[in-house]
């Protein structure tokens, strides 16, 4: 795995206790330093600060005297400067007020220069579309959600080269590798998950299943909940699973302590429960004993900066989950905004990815009052931008969409007589996070399947004809990027020679025209690509076939209801192609109770081989889980499937339009049709190996390779291309 951890040992600490005298002795001659009047030269920037602060919420105070301790030392900070920044914050709890209004409000209101916050990613799911073209920054402390981070920095905003979104913590992608490296570094050999579905559980839900595949951990059980209704059942069954860890991810303090009660009816039983980040709240310690020995991750101070220690000797006890990286976030508002003064730039987003681009191996410890000092000096005297590093570590964001930082530091922390303690620290190396991918981990897997370079015995008649049956198993604006996976195919076919008579294209055909398409007619699978639905023929809608129609296509058995069928004989190949939603076992046919089965697969290309239907079939499925229903292939001969997920994963989304409110298109889709655009004559055994390094968050597979053919010689262009 290329992702490497360091573990950092508490005593390592010790090393940033030099850096106390920095905050500790300041004089208190400074009027600055005491709210004297500034210099008349110095200006005033309001920021909307947006974090939990309902009454009952406890960490409010955290955050406020948080704040209040950065805009102390940043005022002194700046007591020798001619032109200093007066940061004047708002406050907005993001739990009581109405999300999309307020993002709708700060982005128009021009005194509003920046907003910290929302804490929560499903929060900022909902208000950062209104920032996207507001040209204001919007920096969030630790909303970690992998879908967050794609959908706001692989679409418009960083096609033209304005990021808008700054997350000062890496994906949960990170956060759920440091909870399975606890699980093996403790001896554990299975896991179970509990997630919520919602934005914030879906990274883990995706991810855990991936990594732990990569990690060798069983897991051997998935529950997830939609609120208070079903999560008791889930949570049951989570402490009923047998596993040796639970892998618990939950953002509300109720249901977090009734899984705790839970816990202690189980016992001995119970599995060793590990929490995400949202637990580490002065809310779990109110559970008293129910919460003793419960351990956890999240997102935290590095040790190495000294603020944790700075923190404790002021306000005599450990900082909550995320009031370094608050503390950050108002320092990079500062220094951007600082920057701005003194230069010619006017913008702050321009200004973030300035300030944090310098690339020297060792940043100024810049958040205390010493190294802010250093920092704007240098900067104001000099015009010399210096590498910084803040709270929580260094600040540096990927070098392509400038949205997620390539550094976190993360705690593992026990609950011990009703106090959190720290047990160690883990810490990424940021190496190949975002380079590759825009801010998605550039994941290159080193398990893959064998293909090797035997020969099979299996001959072929003379290929006389090619069909392609294109099946999109979805609807609704919602599933957009199903019916342009299949779209996207099916042009990739037009362009490699293919005529309509021979593609059999199946799709609900409700994007061109629906209410929420902003660009009536046009269909896209990337922001800036091709209309997908131009010069198109649809055989047939969706919602005039049943999931069984599907199989009598393929079959060729025509009739009235079906006049258009797959007219294949033995020396014909096809290509099958499915996208849509997918659970182990099945395919889902559009929003009704009706399947695709992996038994109606297996039936089809048995009948279909015992009939001599076809030379060859290839079979690329998308849907999650698909190596459930691919796997229908094995043992069957001439036949070859490529599922984009094994059966406990899911198929990951690509390209998210702010326009559209959608994503676009599929991650293993997108590389099947750019690979064989761009190498159509690659070898089967190229082709694996491209999806496979490319389709991150699932494990790409292949069935039946031995009844096919050598895969390392022959090339699937056979299906792809048509003869010229």
């Amino acid at each position: 795995m290329k992702t490497i951890f360091s573990l950092i040992r508490c005593c390592m600490a010790l090393m940033a206790c030099s850096l106390l005298w920095a905050v500790t002795a300041c004089s208190d001659d400074d009027p600055s330093a005491n709210g004297g009047n500034p210099p008349a030269a110095w200006i005033v920037q309001k920021v909307a600060v947006v974090l939990p602060l309902s009454n009952s919420a406890l960490d409010k105070a955290h955050y406020e005297r948080t704040a209040a301790w950065f805009l102390d030392n940043f005022r002194q900070a700046q007591a020798a400067c001619d032109q200093g920044i007066i940061l004047e914050l708002e406050w907005h709890d993001e739990d009581s007020e109405e999300l999309s209004a307020l993002a709708t409000e700060l982005a128009s209101r021009p005194e509003i220069v920046a907003v910290v916050g929302p804490q929560r990613s499903t929060n900022v799911d909902v208000m950062a579309s209104a920032f996207a073209s507001s040209e204001k920054p919007m920096i969030v402390p630790v909303a970690s959600s992998e879908e967050i981070i794609r959908k706001f920095s692989c679409n418009e905003a960083s096609i033209s080269d304005t990021p808008f979104l700054w997350s000062l913590t890496e994906t949960d992608i990170s956060q759920s590798e440091v909870m399975l490296s606890i699980v093996t570094g403790t001896g554990g050999q299975s896991i179970a998950l509990l997630a919520p579905d919602d934005v914030y559980g879906k990274t883990f839900a995706e991810w855990v299943p991936f990594l732990a595949n990569e990690l060798g951990i069983r897991l051997v059980g998935q529950y997830s909940f939609t609120g208070a209704s079903d999560f008791r059942s889930s949570a049951q069954q989570l402490m009923a699973s047998g596993a040796d860890f639970a892998l618990c991810v939950c953002d509300d303090d109720a249901l977090t302590a009734q899984l705790l009660q839970l816990r202690q009816q189980a016992g001995d039983a119970a599995p060793r429960l590990l929490f995400s980040d949202a637990a580490l709240s002065s809310e779990l310690l109110k559970q008293g004993a129910a919460a003793e020995g419960v351990e956890g991750v999240a997102m935290y101070a590095d040790p190495a900066s000294g603020f944790q220690i700075s923190y404790e000797e002021r306000f005599q006890e450990m900082p909550s989950m995320s009031e370094a990286q608050l503390y950050d976030a108002l320092l990079l508002t500062g220094f951007a905004a600082f920057y701005c003064q003194h230069t010619d730039e006017t913008k702050l987003n321009k200004a973030i990815p300035i300030i944090t681009s310098q690339r020297e191996s060792h940043g100024l410890n810049a958040w205390d009052v010493m190294g802010m000092t250093q920092y704007l000096n240098q900067l104001e005297k000099q015009n010399y931008l210096i590498d910084f590093r803040g709270a929580s570590g260094e600040i540096k964001f990927d070098a392509e969409a400038y949205t997620s930082v390539l550094h976190s530091t993360y705690v593992h922390w026990v609950v011990h007589d009703g106090k959190f303690v720290a047990l160690d620290y883990a810490s990424s190396d940021g190496n190949n996070r975002t380079e590759g991918t825009l801010a998605s981990w550039n994941w290159r897997a080193q398990s893959q399947q064998v293909i090797d370079d035997a020969e099979a015995d299996i001959r072929y008649g003379e290929l006389h004809d090619r069909w392609a049956l294109l099946v999109a198993g979805s609807e609704n604006w919602n599933n957009y990027r199903h019916q342009t996976d299949v779209l996207n195919v099916y042009q990739l076919l037009k362009r490699q020679g293919w005529d309509d008579d021979h593609i059999i294209l199946v799709m609900r055909d409700d994007l061109a025209y629906h209410a929420k398409n902003p660009t009536p007619g046009e269909i896209y699978a990337s922001v800036g690509g091709m209309n997908l639905y131009q010069n198109v023929k649809i055989d047939y809608r969706a919602d005039t076939l049943s999931a069984a129609d599907i199989c009598r296509i393929l079959r060729g058995e025509r009739s009235n209801h079906l006049p258009i069928v797959v007219e294949s004989d033995s020396n014909s190949n096809i290509l099958f192609y499915w996208s849509g939603h997918g659970s182990p076992g099945f395919f889902s046919w559009l929003d009704v109770p009706d399947y695709f089965t992996t038994d109606m697969l297996s039936q089809t290309l048995t009948s279909m081989q015992a009939d001599s239907r076809y030379r060859k079939i290839l079979i690329c499925t998308e849907p999650c889980f698909s190596s459930s229903v691919a796997k229908a292939a094995e043992g069957i001969p001439g036949v070859l499937s490529i599922a984009s997920a094994s059966e406990t994963e899911s198929s990951l989304p690509d390209n998210y339009s702010i326009a559209c409110r959608a994503w676009l298109s599929d991650r293993f889709s997108n590389n099947l049709v750019d690979c064989m655009s761009q190498t159509p004559g690659m070898t089967y055994r190229e082709l694996y190996t491209y999806l496979v390094s490319h389709t991150i968050g699932s494990h790409v597979k292949i069935f039946n390779a031995s009844q096919f053919g050598n895969l390392c010689r022959e090339s699937p262009q056979e299906f792809f291309v048509a003869e010229k």
